[in-house]
C-alpha cells in the first residue's frame, strides 16, 4: 500500500478526479496508518469495517462534502462528574468514596465530598512511527493523537505539512520528541497547539531570535505544560501576539511573568514561583483567569510596594492561589477585581478575618477559602454566591441567616471551624443546594425540619457537633436526590415508622452515637445502592433482620456498640471493606458463611459470646484486620495458614489452646499481635515453655523498612491493651505508631534469638520473669 501524493494535489483542485477517488484515497491513508500502528487496545476496531469510513472510531466528516476533517485517536479521562471546578489533589490525602451510578458507572467522591469519575488513563496505541499518509487527508483541520505511545521518536517532517489543520494535539506522556519548532511556521492556519507530556521541549532555545514563527504565528491556544521548561519565563511566547490561552503548568518556572496584553488565559499550576510579584496579578490588564496553584508563592498576597494596580479597569474573572504558603491577611484590594467570578485561596496560611470587602464583588459565584487560619464570622455574601468553602479555618459565631438569601448556593462546606448556634431554617430556601456540611464544629441546637425541602440536596453531613432533639420523617420528606447521610456524634432521638418509605436511595449511612427508636431502622430495607451502613452505639436491640442480607454489594457495616442478640445469619454479603460487629450480645458460631466475602478487609467480632472453633477458611481471607477478641471461642489455630495479608490480629481472651503454627512467620507484614488469655503456647501469661520461636524475626511489620510504608490500620480505629513491666496501657489514637512484643511471665528458656535483633521498629519488648540466658549485647530496636 503506498500514498497517492498526485491523487491528493488533485483532490484539492490540480487536477480532474472524480469525488469516488477522492474518496478510496482517504480510505486507504487511513488504513495505512491503522496497519502502522504496532499495537492498539481497540482503538482501530473499527477501521475497514464497510466502505463508509465516516462511521469508523475516532475519524470525523463533513456534514455536506464528507471528506476527513477530523481524527481523534485518543481516549483517556472525563471529569464531568465534578461537582465544582477542583481537581484531584484533595483526593490524594483523604479517604475515598465511591457507589454505582444509575447506568452502573463507578462513582468516587472524597472525605470532602468532591465527586469525581475515573477512566483509564493509558496509551491506545503505540506505533515507532507516525505514517505520512495522514497528509493524504486534505481537508484535515483537527488532529488529536494525544495519550498514545510513540516511544519518543522524533517529530516527522510532514506534519509541517498539514496545511489545513487548525487544532494539533500530540500531547502524550510517552511521545514524540521536538528538537525544533521551525515545523509551526509551515501550519499557517493552526490557532490551537498542545504539546503537554514529555515532548523534551526543554532542550530546545525558546529565545525569541531562535524562533522566527512567533510574531507571525496564529496560535491561539498553546499548551507547553509539564515539559520541564526551567528558569526564567520563555520571551518567545510574550511575542506572540495572537496568544488567547498559554498553560505553561508542571515545569519549573520562577520568574517574573512579561505582560501579554491580549493573553486571555495563563496556567502557571505546579511550578516554583516563590513571589506574588512575579505572578503579577495588578499588571495583567485583560487576562481573565490565572491558575498559580502548587507553586512555592510565600509571604503576603500583596506587598505594600506593589498594592496600586497598574490597571484601570482589570478584567480577571478567575483567580486560583490555592496550595501555596501565602500568609498574612486576605487583601481589601481584591475589591478592585470587580469582574471576578471564581476565588481560590485555599491550603495556604492566610490569618485574620473574611474580609466584609469579598460581599461587594457582586460578580463572585465561587469561593475557596478552605485549609487557612481565619478567624471570625462569615460576612455577608452577594445573590451570585453558588459555591463556598470554608472548611477547616478557626471561623466562629453563628451560621449567619442571611444564607439563606443566596438562592444560587449549590455548596455549603463549614466542616472543621468553630461555629456556634443552631442551624438556620432559612437554609430551607436555598432549593439549588446539593451539599451541606457543617461536621466538626459546636452546633447546638435541633435540625430544622426545612432542610427536608431541600429537594437537590445529595450530601447532608451534620456529624460531630452537640445537635440535639427529634428527627422524623420531615427532615427527609423532599430530599429525594439525597445519598449521603452522616449524623455522627450528636444527641440526636431518631423516630421514624416501620412503615415509611423514603424518597432517596443512599449510598453512605453514618449515624453514630445517636439514639434510635423501635429497633433495627425498617426503613433501610428499601435502600438497594447501600455501600457503607455505620449504625454504631445507637442503642439498637433485638436480631439482625432477614432482608438485611439481601442489600446486595454493600462494603462497610458497622453495627458495633448495640444491645443486638441472636446468630450471625442474615448478615449481607461484603466485597470488600469492613464488618465490625465489636461489642454487642451475638451467641453462637462463627458462620462459615462469612468466608463468602472474600476480600473483606477488616472483621471485628469481639466483645461477643460467640462460641465454637474459628472456622479454617477464614485464614484464606484477604484480611487485615482480624479481631475475635473477648468471646467464648475454642480450639487450635489452624495450621498450614492461609494468606499472609494479616496486619492485626487480636484473639486475646478466649479459650484457643494448642500451639502456634510453625509458619506464623508467614504473616510477615503483622504489626499488631495479641493472642493473650488464652491457652496458646506462646505470649504473656499463658504459662508457655519452651524456647522464644525465631520466626518472630520474620514480623516485618515490626521493622522500619515496612513501618514507614505501611497503610497498616488506617481505616480500622481499634484500641488495645498492652502490659509492659506490670503497667497497663490501652493503646487508641496512637496505636498505629506502637511495635511492642509482650512474652513475659512464661517459662521460656534458652537463649533469646539473635532474629529480634532485626525488629528495629519495636518499641517495647518485654521478656521478664522467664528463664532466658546469653541476653545479646547488640541493642534492640535501634
Amino acid at each position: 500500500m503506498y500514498c497517492f501524493r498526485d491523487v491528493a494535489h488533485k483532490c484539492v483542485g490540480g487536477g480532474n478526479l472524480t469525488t469516488v477517488s477522492c474518496f478510496e484515497q482517504e480510505r486507504l491513508a487511513l488504513l495505512k496508518f491503522k496497519h502502522s500502528a504496532t499495537y492498539d487496545q481497540g482503538m482501530f476496531s473499527s477501521w475497514g469495517v464497510g466502505n463508509n469510513y465516516c462511521r469508523w472510531k475516532g475519524v470525523g466528516c463533513d456534514d455536506v462534502t464528507g471528506r476527513v476533517v477530523s481524527l481523534h485517536l485518543t481516549e483517556g479521562f472525563r471529569d464531568d462528574y465534578y461537582f465544582d471546578d477542583r481537581g484531584l489533589h484533595e483526593m490524594l490525602d483523604n479517604e475515598v468514596y465511591y457507589y454505582n451510578d444509575h447506568q452502573g458507572n463507578k462513582m468516587f467522591y472524597n472525605e470532602d465530598y468532591h465527586l469525581i469519575n475515573f477512566a483509564d488513563r493509558h496509551s491506545f496505541f503505540g506505533a515507532n512511527k507516525v505514517n505520512s499518509c495522514l497528509i493524504d487527508l486534505v481537508y484535515l483541520k483537527h488532529l488529536d493523537l494525544s495519550g498514545n505511545d510513540f516511544q519518543q521518536i522524533q517529530i516527522p517532517e510532514f506534519i509541517g505539512s498539514l496545511k489545513t489543520t487548525k487544532a494539533l494535539d500530540l500531547s502524550t506522556p510517552y511521545g514524540l520528541t521536538i528538537d525544533d519548532f521551525e515545523w509551526i511556521s509551515a501550519l499557517s492556519k493552526l490557532e490551537h497547539l498542545d504539546l503537554s507530556g514529555a515532548c523534551s521541549i526543554q532542550k530546545i532555545n525558546l529565545s525569541p531570535t531562535n524562533l522566527s514563527f512567533s510574531t507571525s504565528s496564529n496560535i491561539q491556544h498553546l499548551d507547553l505544560s509539564f515539559n520541564i521548561i526551567e528558569g526564567i519565563f520563555p520571551l518567545v511566547l510574550a511575542n506572540m501576539s495572537s496568544l488567547l490561552s498559554l498553560d505553561l503548568s508542571g515545569n519549573k518556572l520562577n520568574s517574573s511573568i512579561p505582560t501579554m496584553p491580549n493573553l486571555l488565559k495563563l496556567n502557571i499550576n505546579d511550578n516554583i514561583f516563590t513571589q506574588i510579584e512575579d505572578v503579577g496579578i495588578w499588571r495583567h490588564c485583560h487576562l481573565k483567569e490565572l491558575i498559580v496553584t502548587y507553586n512555592n508563592l510565600r509571604g503576603e498576597m500583596i506587598s505594600p510596594s506593589t498594592n496600586v494596580s497598574k490597571c484601570s479597569l482589570n478584567e480577571l474573572e478567575i483567580l486560583k492561589l490555592d496550595n501555596n504558603a501565602l500568609s498574612g491577611s486576605i487583601p481589601d484590594s481584591l475589591v478592585r477585581l470587580t469582574n471576578l467570578r471564581s476565588l481560590d485561596l485555599s491550603f495556604n496560611k492566610l490569618t485574620g478575618p473574611i474580609p466584609e470587602s469579598l460581599g461587594k464583588l457582586r460578580s463572585l459565584q465561587v469561593l475557596y477559602l478552605s485549609y487557612n487560619f481565619l478567624i471570625g464570622p462569615i460576612p455577608n455574601y452577594h445573590g451570585q454566591l453558588t459555591i463556598l468553602h470554608l472548611a477547616y479555618n478557626k471561623l466562629s459565631g453563628s451560621i449567619p441567616d442571611s444564607l439563606g438569601k443566596l438562592t444560587a448556593l449549590k455548596d455549603i462546606f463549614l466542616k472543621s471551624n468553630r461555629f456556634t448556634g443552631s442551624i438556620p431554617v432559612s437554609l430551607g430556601r436555598l432549593t439549588s443546594l446539593r451539599v451541606f456540611s457543617v461536621s466538626s464544629n459546636l452546633l447546638n441546637g435541633t435540625i430544622p425540619s426545612s432542610i427536608g425541602q431541600l429537594t437537590k440536596l445529595y450530601i447532608l453531613d451534620v456529624s460531630n457537633n452537640s445537635l440535639q432533639g427529634l428527627v422524623s420523617e420531615d427532615h427527609f420528606a423532599n430530599l429525594s436526590m439525597l445519598r449521603y447521610l452522616n449524623a455522627d456524634s450528636n444527641n440526636l432521638f431518631l423516630n421514624i415508622s416501620h412503615e415509611w418509605t423514603p424518597p432517596f436511595q443512599l449510598q453512605i449511612v453514618r449515624i453514630v452515637s445517636c439514639k434510635i427508636e423501635g429497633g433495627f431502622p425498617q426503613w433501610l430495607q428499601t435502600q438497594r445502592n447501600l455501600y457503607e451502613l455505620v449504625l454504631s452505639n445507637a442503642s439498637i436491640s433485638g436480631p439482625l433482620p432477614a432482608w438485611l442480607r439481601l442489600i446486595p454489594n454493600m462494603g462497610v457495616l458497622d453495627l458495633s456498640h448495640n444491645k443486638l442478640t441472636g446468630p450471625l445469619t442474615n448478615l449481607p454479603y461484603l466485597f470488600e471493606g469492613e464488618l465490625n460487629l465489636q461489642d454487642n450480645l451475638f451467641r453462637g458460631l462463627i458462620p462459615r458463611s462469612l468466608c463468602k466475602n472474600t476480600y473483606l478487609n477488616v472483621l471485628d467480632l469481639s466483645k461477643n459470646r460467640l462460641t465454637g472453633k474459628i472456622p479454617k477458611c477464614l485464614w484464606n481471607m484477604y484480611l487485615s484486620v482480624m479481631v475475635l477478641s473477648s468471646n467464648r471461642l475454642f480450639g487450635v489455630i489452624p495450621n498450614p495458614l492461609g494468606y499472609s495479608s494479616l496486619r492485626w490480629l487480636q484473639l486475646n481472651d478466649n479459650n484457643i489452646n494448642g500451639k502456634l503454627p510453625r509458619d506464623f512467620g508467614y504473616f510477615k507484614s503483622l504489626e499488631v499481635l495479641d493472642l493473650g488469655e488464652n491457652k496458646i503456647s506462646v505470649l504473656a501469661q499463658n504459662n508457655l515453655i519452651g524456647s522464644i520461636p525465631h520466626c518472630f524475626g520474620e514480623l516485618g511489620g515490626m521493622k522500619y523498612s515496612l513501618f514507614y510504608n505501611s497503610s497498616m490500620v488506617s481505616p480500622y480505629f481499634g484500641n488495645m491493651m498492652q502490659v509492659l513491666k506490670g503497667a497497663s496501657l490501652e493503646y487508641t489514637r496512637i496505636l498505629k505508631f506502637v511495635r511492642n512484643i509482650d512474652l513475659s511471665s512464661n517459662k521460656f528458656s534458652g537463649e533469646i534469638p539473635e532474629a529480634l535483633t532485626t525488629l528495629d521498629a519495636l518499641l517495647g519488648l518485654n521478656l521478664g520473669n522467664n528463664h532466658l540466658v546469653g541476653l545479646y549485647q547488640k541493642a534492640l530496636g535501634t
